[in-house]
């Protein structure tokens, strides 16, 4: 007779510590809403007052452009740059552009350079430049490249995993580029279901792995 009660409560064991905020646990609501939150910065004080600071983590950010070519992964790539000028990790991911492509433009900006100009440089002297920029730099940048419309949250997390256990590389933060040529989970390969759908699911995909790997997300559309 009191097997349904046994399975209940054996049910009712979970993993996550957290199982929500009471509503009378006051003094620990007031703690959170006067602690100074954790913010990423830009190095460009205009941005920095629009955002009041920068960026917080477990959120996923978008540039919009009207345009083909209008400069959404060159601004990307610009952030990265400021970014591990700081001292935080960045992983960059492409679905579009090749590795060495994006490391081109990182070269240029972190050199302050012409992508033309860096594609004249000696071998000795871009080595050397390089180790330069290597040491005085605090934060570690990585570059994957994945296949069009062949990637979901599922690989990045693999991408994620396999960086921490062999690497010891954690990223603070993580560019999707872009994110309407990924694949959703949620969907796979459903010609009937509508396009706003499917980017729909990719959004929230993407954004929730930004709250689970505690992670500033940026993307374009």
């Amino acid at each position: 007779r009191d097997t349904p009660e046994k399975l209940q409560k054996a049910f009712s064991v979970a993993f996550d510590a957290n199982i929500g905020m009471a509503f009378d646990d006051a003094e620990a609501r007031w703690e959170m809403y006067n602690e100074d939150e954790s913010r990423i910065p830009f190095l460009v004080d205009s941005i920095n007052f629009i955002t009041k600071g920068g960026l917080t983590k477990k959120t996923l950010n978008c540039l919009m452009s009207s345009n083909t070519g209008g400069f959404k992964s060159g601004a990307m790539c610009s952030f990265a740059c400021d970014y591990i000028r700081q001292g935080y990790n960045c992983l960059y991911l492409s679905f579009e552009m090749s590795e060495d492509k994006v490391l081109e433009r990182i070269d240029a900006n972190m050199m302050d350079l012409a992508i033309d100009d860096v594609k004249k440089l000696k071998k000795d002297d871009y080595v050397g430049r390089i180790s330069e920029l290597v040491k005085k730099t605090q934060g570690k940048l990585i570059v994957k490249q994945y296949p069009t419309s062949q990637c979901n949250v599922g690989h990045i997390r693999y991408l994620l995993d396999d960086l921490k256990n062999k690497k010891g590389f954690v990223p603070d933060v993580v560019f999707f580029d872009y994110l309407g040529i990924m694949s959703s989970l949620r969907y796979k390969g459903d010609s009937k279901t509508p396009d706003h759908l499917v980017l729909k699911a990719i959004s929230e995909e993407v954004r929730g792995l930004c709250v689970e790997r505690d992670i500033v997300g940026w993307t374009a559309m």
